[in-house]
């Protein structure tokens, strides 16, 4: 397997309001409390996310690529056989950034009604890797004259493998994890900027 890119799209979420409880029809002075029982039930407010890819090939090792005994032989091996085998494959994973809501207390959310001004201190923004299924690709696949097809479980080694590489890669390199919070950080700003000015006050956000 030889790897050969790692590219990411940031990607930004839109925070839907619906998630929130509404105001309460009958009107009332805004307090921490009631403005706390607005975001019960949520436990994550998923703000920001980042597609990452990984390429990698299989084919065979060249004479000049070959490093100790095993590798010279297998490439010599691979030159006496008629034919190419090579492919292509990419593979998909996602870093999300969220805000775990359960962490947002009531002494988080000052009001000052004479001042008409609310403040927020968010919890710190966290990120994990997607629950969901990674995509893998077929992106070029040639297998001709006498060599060996590739088959499902060659496949399924080489995803497994970039799976690994992949989230280590990512772990070790902080640079995706700050890209995607600091999007997330600023579209969480954005929405409760957005969500509490509804209440006829200038709003102003924290973090812990």
């Amino acid at each position: 397997m030889r790897l050969l890119s790692t590219t990411f799209i940031l990607i930004i979420f839109t925070v839907l309001a619906s998630c929130v409880k509404p105001t309460p029809e009958t009107p009332s002075e805004p307090n921490s409390e009631l403005l706390l029982s607005r975001f019960e039930g949520i436990e994550k407010l998923a703000v920001a996310g980042m597609s990452i890819k990984k390429t990698a090939s299989i084919d065979d090792i060249s004479m000049s690529e070959a490093e100790g005994s095993r590798q010279i032989i297998a490439a010599v091996v691979d030159a006496l056989k008629i034919g190419d085998r090579k492919a292509v494959y990419s593979y998909d994973t996602y870093l999300n950034a969220y805000i775990d809501m359960s962490e947002l207390a009531a002494e988080d959310i000052t009001v000052d009604k004479e001042a008409r001004r609310i403040s927020v201190r968010l919890p710190a923004i966290k990120t994990e890797f997607s629950g969901r299924e990674a995509e893998f690709h077929e992106e070029h696949y040639r297998v001709t004259g006498l060599r060996s097809v590739i088959g499902p479980e060659e496949r399924a080694r080489l995803k497994e493998q970039m799976n690994t590489l992949l989230k280590q890669e990512v772990k070790s390199n902080p640079e995706f994890a700050a890209l995607v919070t600091e999007a997330g950080r600023r579209r969480a700003e954005s929405f409760f900027r957005q969500l509490l000015a509804s209440e006829g006050y200038e709003v102003e956000v924290s973090w812990k």
